[in-house]
């Protein structure tokens, strides 16, 4: 006597839909607008300053001022120098009565004697003219700068869903038979 098993195997089976998207993108607006950056230069010209007031006023060739202010102590020596000439002769007058009697004919004779006059020779100017430089420079920027406006598109999408289907086939089966081997 035999038992026969037989076994039938469960088979799954998979129906599978895979899920699907399209999308669609259309290009982004971009616009960039530039402001140039400048550069500003301002420049004068170099000026070549001389002064030769000084070599001038040397050879006697001054402003009104310098020479008010010069013929001003001029008169002032000469006045205390006639002052005290004049003091001088009175105390020589004085003394005439003490035996000094050729006062009067010294005095006169030294108010109207001829003076002796010096002449020099010099080299002029004796002091450098002043020479200065004035010259002006300056630089100054703008900055200059990028505006950008980017304005994004939406995106077109469709989507389907993926969908899985399991199914068995054929079933799992179990057949148990029994056989007679007597015959």
């Amino acid at each position: 006597m035999s038992i026969q098993i037989r076994t039938i195997d469960a088979k799954l089976n998979l129906n599978i839909t895979y899920p699907k998207i399209d999308i669609q993108q259309s290009k982004g607006h971009l616009n960039i607008n530039q402001t140039n950056a400048e550069l500003i230069i301002h420049k004068e010209e170099p000026k070549v300053i001389i002064d030769q007031y000084q070599c001038f006023a040397e050879s006697g060739l001054k402003n009104n001022a310098d020479l008010a202010k010069q013929f001003k102590q001029l008169a002032l020596r000469k006045v205390l120098e006639g002052i005290n000439r004049k003091t001088s002769e009175g105390r020589r007058m004085i003394n005439i009565k003490r035996g000094n009697s050729n006062a009067i004919s010294d005095i006169a004779k030294r108010n109207f004697q001829p003076k002796t006059r010096q002449f020099n020779y010099d080299i002029m100017p004796k002091s450098r003219p002043k020479i200065d430089f004035e010259e002006s420079f300056s630089m100054d920027w703008k900055l200059g700068g990028v505006e950008i406006d980017y304005k994004i598109e939406k995106a077109m999408n469709n989507f389907q869903w993926g969908k899985v289907e399991g199914y068995l086939d054929p079933y799992p089966d179990i057949e148990i038979s029994y056989i007679d081997e007597r015959k």
